[in-house]
């Protein structure tokens, strides 16, 4: 009789452990205001509650770790939350899925729960479905999506690598603004700068400052700019200077178009063929490669020939 009642004590007691564990505890991650948002724990394998002192009391969460706050969700092998000070601390496979939108790892992460600004270190990678950051040092807003490096970084969208010392990205409109050291690497152009703007989503850059451009036979100069990576169209301004092995092209407005193989200068242009000993100034010049014509207005156009030039 007693082996009976020792049985059913023994089901009861593993219903009533099996009932609490599967109770959804939540956690108040910022101190008492009118926008109070919460922390609520979805996994763990073990969860404590740890008293540091009268004032500090500390939750910690290890295996398989998972929380959320509002729609971000903040996974890893460990986590600590502070409840007073409204701060959280990833250890190990951190892992943040921020709406669904953009996903962010790394090794450790710090997140200030009142301010939902995540600071993340070692192996960081953020992921937007169209490019991905790397660094070891990345401070992410998850409230305004804006996440920042300062300590060397890169950004790869398919074969396009952007490196620099520091970088701002925002990731509602996809910009990525580069600083310091700013060096872009594409199978077509290899681009050198101090600042540069980039869209992952259009594979659009954004010329700010004084780059240099290495093409496949030639350099260009310029100091802004836009030029499309997918459709190959570039308009440049600020007396941007295009050479190849015998063509120099210089102006305040040039625009080119890889497909169609044409450059048209526009404002104080001058185009200078060495192989045709060709000079050609004015203001509105269109140089169609492909059917080798050049079509200008308002110019000067100088043809040498032998010992003597002849000016038009």
């Amino acid at each position: 009789m007693s082996k009976t009642k020792s049985i059913i004590f023994l089901i009861l007691f593993l219903g009533l452990v099996q009932f609490c564990f599967s109770q959804v505890q939540t956690y108040q991650l910022t101190p008492n205001t009118d926008t109070i948002r919460v922390i609520q724990i979805i996994n763990a394998t073990s969860l404590r509650q740890i008293t540091v002192n009268d004032s500090t009391v500390l939750e910690t969460l290890a295996g398989n770790a998972k929380v959320s706050q509002g729609n971000t969700i903040l996974e890893g092998d460990s986590i600590v939350i502070d409840k007073r000070l409204g701060i959280a601390e990833v250890f190990g496979n951190v892992h943040i899925n921020d709406a669904d939108t953009v996903n962010t790892y790394a090794q450790y992460l710090k997140y200030i729960g009142n301010t939902q600004i995540a600071y993340l270190k070692n192996k960081v990678r953020l992921s937007d479905g169209k490019a991905q950051l790397f660094t070891d040092d990345l401070e992410y807003n998850l409230k305004t999506g804006i996440a920042t490096y300062k300590n060397g970084g890169k950004v790869i969208n398919d074969k396009t690598v952007l490196t620099s010392n520091e970088a701002t990205y925002y990731s509602d409109t996809k910009d990525a603004f580069f600083k310091n050291n700013v060096h872009l690497v594409d199978p077509k152009y290899n681009m050198v700068t101090d600042s540069l703007r980039y869209n992952t989503a259009f594979k659009n850059v954004y010329f700010i400052s004084k780059t240099n451009i290495k093409t496949g036979n030639g350099t260009i100069d310029t100091k802004s700019g836009t030029y499309n990576l997918s459709t190959g169209e570039a308009i440049f301004f600020d007396k941007t200077i295009i050479r190849d092995s015998s063509r120099y092209i210089s102006g305040n407005k040039v625009a080119f178009d890889e497909k169609s193989n044409s450059i048209q200068i526009e404002d104080n242009g001058k185009f200078v063929d060495s192989a045709n000993k060709v000079i050609v100034l004015g203001n509105q010049i269109l140089i169609d490669k492909k059917h080798s014509t050049i079509v200008f207005e308002s110019i000067k156009f100088i043809l040498y020939r032998e010992r003597e030039s002849i000016c038009i």
